[in-house]
């Protein structure tokens, strides 16, 4: 079976905790492959 591995950690329960706790919302910039409205998001609590 073939998946692909990114490199980095951000993980789907730690864009939830991102959404309780706008703080760490910065940490979900690692992750290219999120949706652009997360990461815009993401880059505005920065």
């Amino acid at each position: 079976m073939a998946f692909h591995r990114p490199d980095h950690d951000v993980t789907i329960a730690l864009v939830a905790r991102a959404r309780r706790d706008p703080s760490i919302a910065p940490l979900l910039l690692a992750a290219p492959e999120l949706p652009a409205h997360i990461l815009a998001w993401a880059g505005d609590q920065a």
